[in-house]
C-alpha cells in the first residue's frame, strides 16, 4: 500500500497555505511533508518519526495515521500497525482502506475469519469495494468455494472494468469450476487492464500463446 494518497497532499499542501489553519495544524503539515520527503529519500525511520510528529500536532491527521500504518508494516511491526489502523476507522469509519489494510494483515498472520470480517464489513459500507472484493474473491477460491469466488470478482469487474487483477482472479476461479473459454476470456480482456506490470503481461502472454 502507498504511504500517501496523491489528493490528500494536495490538500494538505492547500491547507498549509491557508491562514485558518491553527498553529497546531500549520506544524502538524510541516512534519507531514517532512515525513513524505524522509520516504521517497528511503529514510523509513525519519519519515516513520515526522508522521508521528505530525499525530502529535493534530491527533485527528488522517493521512498521517496512514503513513504510520503503511511504515509499520513495512517494518513487520504488524500488531502495531493494526492498532494505527483501527484508531483511523475509530476517527473516521468511512475511511475503507485502513479496514481493507487490516484484512490484509490479518490474512498474513493466518487469522483468515477475522480478515473475512474486516472485508466484509467493507462491503456493507460499500457494495462495490473493489479492493474487498477481489480479496473476498481470492479468499473463497482458496476455499474451495468456486462459485462464491466468482460472484465475487464479477462484482469487481463490473464496478471496475479496466481492473486487471480483479479479472486474473476471475479468470483463476473460473478455472477453478471448470469453466476453462470464459478464464482464457478474462485473461485476455486483462491484457489491455492498465494496472498490470509489464512482467505480468508477458507471464499472461506467455500463458495464453500470444505475442505482443
Amino acid at each position: 500500500m502507498s504511504p500517501a494518497r496523491s489528493p490528500a497532499l494536495a490538500l494538505a499542501l492547500l491547507l498549509l497555505a491557508c491562514s485558518s489553519t491553527t498553529p497546531e495544524q500549520d506544524r502538524a503539515l510541516v512534519h507531514y511533508r517532512a515525513a513524505l520527503e524522509h520516504y521517497r529519500e528511503g529514510r523509513i525511520d525519519d519519515a516513520l518519526a515526522a508522521a508521528r510528529k505530525a499525530v502529535e500536532e493534530e491527533p485527528g491527521f488522517i493521512d498521517a495515521r496512514w503513513m504510520i500504518g503503511t511504515l509499520l508494516e513495512r517494518k513487520g511491526e504488524h500488531d502495531a500497525a493494526v492498532a494505527e489502523l483501527r484508531e483511523i476507522l475509530r476517527i473516521d469509519p468511512t475511511f475503507l482502506h485502513a479496514g481493507n489494510q487490516i484484512g490484509l494483515i490479518l490474512l498474513e498472520q493466518g487469522r483468515r475469519e477475522e480478515a473475512r470480517e474486516f472485508f466484509l464489513a467493507c462491503l456493507k459500507a460499500a457494495p462495490r469495494y473493489v479492493p474487498a472484493l477481489v480479496n473476498l474473491g481470492v479468499m473463497a477460491r482458496e476455499d474451495g468455494r468456486a462459485e462464491e469466488a466468482i460472484g465475487y470478482l464479477e462484482r469487481a469487474v463490473k464496478a471496475f472494468p479496466s481492473h486487471g487483477n480483479a479479472r486474473l482472479q476471475l479468470a483463476r476461479a473460473l478455472d477453478a469450476a471448470g469453466r476453462t473459454e470464459e478464464a482464457r476470456r478474462q485473461r485476455k480482456e486483462a491484457l489491455s487492464c492498465p494496472d498490470l506490470s509489464e512482467k505480468e503481461r508477458e507471464a499472461l502472454r506467455a500463458e495464453l500463446g500470444t505475442t505482443p
